[in-house]
């Protein structure tokens, strides 16, 4: 994971703005393989998931986040990354965790649209995507 030098602000964003690592495809893939303890949160709505999804995540929809936290009760000191269709919402629903007490917080840098380049295959049916 990468995170920003400055943990007042990322870049493009004015400060006060918590510094959320960016997790990449790759690196992703490989921390999921380790088993460790985490929560895929994504903040697409439903009608986006029809492209695809990762396997176990769940899905709470950016505009809904404020109104559901309470499902994300115990999860506030585990990893939790934030996924969206390219990385943006998910980067706001990353900020918004971090405001409510979540510590370990990462974000899918390019979303759904970089995991999807980055292994074509969908990971619900192992068949390949067009």
């Amino acid at each position: 994971m990468t995170s920003d030098a400055d943990s007042s602000a990322s870049p493009g964003m004015p400060a006060g703005h918590a510094a959320i690592p960016e997790i990449d495809p790759t690196q992703l893939r490989q921390f999921l393989a380790s088993g460790e303890r985490h929560l895929l949160l994504d903040v697409r709505e439903p009608r986006e998931l029809e492209a695809g999804h990762i396997e176990g995540q769940v899905n709470i929809p950016l505009g809904q986040l404020v109104f559901r936290m309470s499902e994300l009760d115990g999860w506030q000191d585990e990893l939790v990354v934030c996924i969206c269709r390219v990385g943006i919402r998910s980067r706001f629903a990353a900020e918004l965790l971090h405001h409510s007490g979540f510590k370990r917080l990462a974000n899918l840098a390019g979303g759904y649209v970089a995991w999807q380049a980055d292994d074509p295959c969908d990971i619900d049916s192992g068949e390949a995507q067009p």
